[in-house]
Parts: structure tokens; sequence; C-alpha cells
């Protein structure tokens, strides 16, 4: 039997918001996920934003080692330019698990655009322009992904705020 790791992230999401949703019974798969696997309190990067806090994630080193500090940067012509995978400057443990002969499936990763080669499957996560992209890999796996979920967005449609309306906007999406 082969040992596998199920690693589920959400981004700016902080146990005293899912914690209660999940004791009301509004959050069933967390609820399951929660009672069968591990749950950690992270601390984040500095700064403690998306782009920074993943990258660091990913490559296991902080924002000076992978040179990732905002969702944008400044280009040679000094020009705001957005951040992509081609500015993180070191290997990803998806890299290392390739060059392992390990098999990753990696799913709405923020910054992961445009899409490094990897033994196994990504979906480029925040910051991936769209479904008209190449977005996914092997893009052989493009047709049957569009044929599945046609309406997939790479950021959430709600947004989560103190009222009520955004609130259950965000649960719904």
């Amino acid at each position: 039997m082969s040992e596998r790791t199920f690693f589920f992230g959400i981004d700016s999401a902080t146990w005293d918001v899912i914690k209660p949703f999940v004791d009301q019974g509004k959050l069933p798969g967390f609820a399951l996920l929660m009672k069968g696997g591990t749950t950690k309190r992270l601390v984040s990067t500095i700064p403690p934003i998306t782009p920074v806090a993943w990258t660091s994630l990913y490559t296991g080193v902080n924002p000076g080692k992978h040179g990732v500090f905002d969702f944008y940067r400044l280009d040679k012509g000094h020009e705001i330019a957005i951040n992509s995978t081609a500015d993180v400057e070191r290997d990803t443990i998806f890299d290392y698990l390739s060059r392992a002969g390990k098999r990753a499936a990696v799913l709405n990763l923020p910054l992961t655009y445009p899409l490094r080669p990897l033994n196994g499957i990504m979906v480029g996560g925040f910051t991936t322009p769209g479904l008209d992209s190449d977005f996914i890999y092997p893009e052989s796996l493009r047709n049957e992904f569009l044929k599945r979920f046609p309406h997939y967005s790479f950021i959430e449609r709600g947004r989560f705020s103190y009222s009520q309306v955004s609130r259950h906007e965000f649960l719904e999406d």
C-alpha cells in the first residue's frame, strides 16, 4: 500500500470563521475532513497576503528567497505587472515530488499560472486568466475537464464580510 497525503488549504479562512459553521451543521464536508484528519492553525507570512503565503507554503522558503512579495511587481520597464510562477525563484514541492517519481494532483492553488509540468495533474489557481488559457496540465485533460465543469471559476464569486447577506452569498458559492 502506498502512502498518500492530502492537503486542503483555504485562503484567508480562519478557524474562528469555519468552526462555528461546522458546529451549526452548515459545513458537513468540513466536519468530515476535521473528524478524519488533522487541523492546524498556521502562522502566515510577512506580509500575510495570498501570493506570498501560498508561494512560501509550496516552496518551503520565505519571500526573500522565493521572490514574491505581493500580487504585483514592477517589470524591467518599471510598469506594474502581475506576479506569476515565472517570478517564483525556487523549486516547488511539486518539482521535488516529480523528480522523486511521485505523483501530485493540484487544484486551484494560487499563483501557479503559467503551469509548470509535473508528474501528475494541475489545474491553475488564482491569477489564471480563464478557461480559454492553458489552465490545465496535462493539456490532454482539457476537454474532459470543460465537459464536467463548464462554468469553473478560478476565483470565488461571492465575497465574505460581516454582513449576513454577504455571508450567505459566500456560503452558497
